[in-house]
This record gives structure tokens, sequence and C-alpha cells, in this order.
């Protein structure tokens, strides 16, 4: 493979993992907040009717995680302009030899990093001093989001998208499932995120702005303080 074709595929994937580390950051964020609200819900018995503000807050959360993991997961391979981390993995496989521990270690060498360490971050891509991707390796990776993301995807074809309610699933996907599949998902962008800028990222995660503070004010002004606050405003 020339150098031109390396760098060509090189950015693009770089491009893409970006849009996947912003999307996945954000769901995260979104996981964040609709957790701690239900703590909130939990602990507070002054806040916990009526209920229907609360099925409300589950049921647009249910469905944007529901369509975002299944984005994140997409397996076809119809639209290419289509960003998910499966076809992500899906084409370094089909272009094996763009990546190679000579050029890994060289990102770590042109840093300034231990050539050392790069040869140890390269064995989680390959076997013991092999100068390629391990295929394996990759297939293993397919394989965790197929597996972890199908009773999802699953769930957002038939009743989400097309209202298939004729159609069953036997075991509904609960929030728990759905903790585990952020949990696995997080882990493999990171793995990614190591490839191909060799960046030791823990979580795609952004730090939280103070998203409460919105929470502490009242939400609900009497009609009276309305009125007088635009007459001031005027």
């Amino acid at each position: 493979m020339s150098p031109i074709e390396r760098n060509t595929l090189l950015k693009k994937w770089k491009k893409w993992l970006k849009v996947i580390e912003f999307d996945l950051g954000d769901l995260l964020i979104s996981h964040e907040i609709f957790t701690e609200i239900q703590k909130m819900h939990r602990d507070n018995p002054d806040i916990r009717k009526p209920t229907r503000f609360y099925r409300w807050l589950k049921q647009n959360y249910s469905t944007r995680l529901a369509i975002d993991i299944r984005r994140l997961t997409d397996q076809d391979r119809r639209c290419k302009r289509a960003v998910s981390l499966y076809r992500l993995i899906d084409d370094i496989e089909g272009n094996i030899g763009a990546i190679t521990r000579k050029w890994f270690s060289s990102q770590y060498d042109r840093r300034g990093h231990d050539i050392g360490l790069a040869d140890y971050d390269f064995n989680e891509f390959s076997r013991n001093s092999h100068s390629d991707i391990d295929l394996d390796k990759l297939e293993r990776d397919k394989k965790c989001i197929e597996k972890i993301s199908d009773r999802v995807k699953r769930f957002a074809d038939k009743f989400l998208a097309h209202h298939d309610y004729k159609k069953r699933i036997r075991k509904i996907p609960t929030f728990k499932d759905a903790d585990g599949i952020l949990q696995q998902l997080d882990k493999l962008v990171c793995k990614y995120e190591l490839l191909l800028n060799q960046g030791a990222l823990v979580s795609c995660k952004p730090v939280s702005h103070n998203w409460k503070q919105p929470l502490k004010k009242a939400w609900i002004i009497p009609q009276n303080q309305i009125k007088n606050r635009n007459y001031i405003s005027k």
C-alpha cells in the first residue's frame, strides 16, 4: 500500500472516529442525566407525583437510547456515508495493510514516546511481534458489537422505527442491558482511539457541565410575577 493510499484511509477513519466519539459522548451524558433524575425520584417522595412527567422522560430517553445505539452499531454496508463503530472496524479489516506495527511505532517515535510502549500497545490488536493487525481480533470486536446490540436494534426496528407490534421480542431490553452496552461501546471506541490516534482515552464521556443548576430554581413562576417581569423588561 502506498503512503498516499494509507494517508487517505487514515484521514477517513479518524474523521469517522471523531463522529463516533462525539455521538457516544453525547449519549453518555444523556445517560448520566437520566440516571441522576431517576435517583432524585427515588430519594425525594415530594416529586414522585404525578407520574406522567416521568413516563414522558423515560419514553423519550428510551427512544433516544435505542436509536443512537442502533446508529453506532449499524452494520449495513449499502450506505457508504453511514458512520458506525462496526463499519469502522469492518473497513480497517478490509484494508488490513494500512496500519502496521512499523507505522504505529513511528507515531510514538514522532511524539518522543517510548517505542517499547508502542509495541506493547500494538499487541492489543496484533499477535506478539507480528507486523500486521490480527484479523481474528477485529472479528472478535465485530462479534462483540453484534452480540451486545442485537436486542436493542431489533427493538428499535420493530417498535420505534416501524411500529411493528405484531412481532414479539421474547425479552424487551432493560435499562440495565443498556448500561452494559454503553460500557462495552465506550471501551471499544477508546481501544480504536489508541489504534488510530495513539490516544490514551479512558472514556468518550466529556466532563459534564453543571446540568443540575436549572433544577435548583423554581420552574413555574406565578403569573403575577411574570407580568411584573415583562413590565420591568420593557
